[in-house]
């Protein structure tokens, strides 16, 4: 296959993969198109990783031991376990990974993390023994307060829609505490889960 061919796949991709996320109507319309030779310079800048794939993603990477609570109307619920994140294609993504007991039983958790360079947004996707969909959340972060705050919405088990807000705060290169909040119909914010995360000494720099 050509570099010529190669180039026309990828920027058709691209073209395909925008306007679908884009929502172009009457109102919006599309873009001018671009020829052959922009889609594809496009394409390979937007697929460069850039200073939040090399300053932040990293600050994930590692091998982590997790303590926590869960909070429940019957009460806190603890929670114990450890975490192995890695860089996965260029640095472009984080694959994270976790494992514990809860309540009894095994945990597991898996998912990855992300920087759009078109959307200039963090995204982040998470799936887990105590579900069977796919959560998906946006994040935004805050160089001063070294803090990535994620949002997005979840289903409650009885079918209610909450509105979710995490927060992951680094201190220094070897913590970070991961604090999670439901918001419900009633407008009223409530803490569900604190997560501490700490590097396990063969990785603590």
């Amino acid at each position: 296959m050509s570099i010529r061919m190669i180039a026309g796949i990828a920027a058709a991709a691209v073209v395909l993969t925008f306007a679908a996320g884009a929502g172009f109507t009457e109102d919006k319309p599309a873009p001018k198109p671009m020829s052959e030779q922009e889609l594809f310079a496009k394409v390979m800048e937007l697929s460069t990783p850039g200073a939040m794939h090399k300053n932040v993603l990293p600050r994930f990477v590692g091998s982590w031991k997790v303590a926590g609570k869960t909070i429940t109307m019957m009460g806190d619920i603890p929670i114990t376990g450890t975490a192995e994140s890695t860089s996965i294609i260029g640095g472009r993504y984080v694959q994270m990974r976790y494992e514990g007991p809860f309540m009894g039983g095994a945990f597991e958790g898996a998912g990855h993390i992300a920087y759009d360079n078109f959307t200039k947004s963090f995204q982040r996707t998470w799936c887990m023994t105590m579900s069977s969909s796919i959560e998906m959340l946006t994040g935004t972060w805050d160089e001063k307060a070294t803090t990535l705050t994620w949002r997005g919405e979840i289903k409650a088990p009885d079918g209610t829609t909450h509105k979710k807000r995490e927060t992951i705060v680094f201190s220094g290169a070897d913590k970070f505490v991961a604090t999670t909040y439901s918001t419900g119909a009633d407008g009223k914010e409530k803490m569900l889960m604190v997560l501490n995360y700490t590097r396990i000494a063969k990785d603590a720099k």
